[in-house]
This record gives structure tokens, C-alpha cells and sequence, in this order.
């Protein structure tokens, strides 16, 4: 009868301090190996609407292209993008809003090219503008309400997806930190 031999199973090393997991750090001694756990990132950083406004893009064009494989109708693509771009642009006039409206006491003051338009109004002329233009494009029959809601849930569900893959992404740590600590013996 062979004997194989077989290495350890992993250990996870959930107790102890994770280990820097690249391969110049496994190739020191053991006593001259750092320790460091991963950086936490930042629950949303400043970058993270452009990331979501770029993802958005290229998402809303490649489910436009889907749209028309479907349903074979320039209307109902258009109306699908019409709503994935409505979304966006909504999207981006909410984060002007809460730049304009809600800065702290001691940020520099808002110098946009809106900053005289009382934000009210602003929010008036926005919604109503929406409103007329999409109550325009149905009567004449250009817009479909079905792919227009649908592309316009797709946004949503772009930022939603983002947020949480971000949030997620903070609490995940790598893998040689959880199984590699626990075999630094085995790596020699």
C-alpha cells in the first residue's frame, strides 16, 4: 500500500494579525515578515458617482443593443435609453443639489453657474421640464412607457448594485490574509 503524502488543510487565522500576502514578504525569515491588515476602504469615496456614471453609460448602451435583439423596435430602444439617460442626468442634477444645498458651515461658498437660481425653482423647472417632455413624447407616439420605466429601474439598479458591492467590499478580507498566517510553515 502507497502512502501520498498530502499538506494541511488551510487554517483560517481569524485570531490572529493578518499577514502582508506578497511573495517577497513569504520569502524573508519568519521573524522579519510584516504584519498588516488590509486598508478599509471609504464607504463612498468622491469618485464613486463618476464610477457609477461611467458604468451606467456602457451598461444602458450594451442593454440597449439586448432591447433591440428583443424587441426588434427602434421605439422601444430609444424609450429604454430615453429612461437609462433621464436616470443619469436626474442622478447627476440630485448631486448638484446636494452640493448647492448641503454644505457644511464651513466649506467655501457654491460657485456654480446656478448659484442665483433659487433652488426651489430649480427643482420646479427640472421635474416640470421632465414632465412636459415626456407627456410630449407619448402623445406622439415616441416613447414607450414600458422600456422607458425599464430603462430608467436599470439606473437604479446600477446604483444600487454599486453601493452595495461597495459596502460588501469593505468587510471581504483577502485571501492570504485569512489562510495564509496559519501556514507560513508549509510555504517555506
Amino acid at each position: 500500500m502507497k502512502k501520498y503524502s498530502v499538506p494541511a488543510a488551510p487554517q483560517p487565522s481569524f485570531g490572529n494579525a493578518p499577514a502582508n500576502f506578497n511573495q517577497s514578504n513569504l520569502l524573508r525569515p519568519a521573524a522579519q515578515r510584516t504584519a498588516s491588515s488590509s486598508k478599509p476602504l471609504p464607504p463612498l469615496d468622491a469618485d464613486f458617482l463618476r464610477r457609477t456614471y461611467r458604468t451606467s453609460m456602457w451598461m444602458g448602451v450594451l442593454l440597449s443593443l439586448c432591447a433591440y435583439a428583443v424587441s426588434g423596435s427602434l421605439i422601444v430602444t430609444g424609450s429604454f435609453a430615453a429612461g437609462a439617460a433621464l436616470a443619469a442626468l436626474l442622478l447627476k442634477s440630485q448631486e448638484i443639489l446636494v452640493l448647492r444645498a448641503l454644505r457644511p458651515k464651513g466649506a467655501e461658498p457654491y460657485n456654480g453657474w446656478d448659484k442665483r437660481i433659487p433652488w426651489p425653482l430649480l427643482l420646479f423647472l427640472k421635474y416640470g421640464l421632465v414632465a412636459a417632455a415626456m407627456s410630449y413624447l407619448v402623445r406622439a407616439h415616441l416613447l414607450t412607457p414600458t422600456g422607458f420605466a425599464t430603462g430608467f429601474m436599470m439606473m437604479q439598479l446600477i446604483v444600487v448594485a454599486k453601493a452595495a458591492g461597495r459596502l460588501l467590499s469593505r468587510s471581504i478580507r483577502p485571501v492570504g490574509e485569512v489562510y495564509v498566517q496559519g501556514n507560513e510553515s508549509h510555504v517555506q
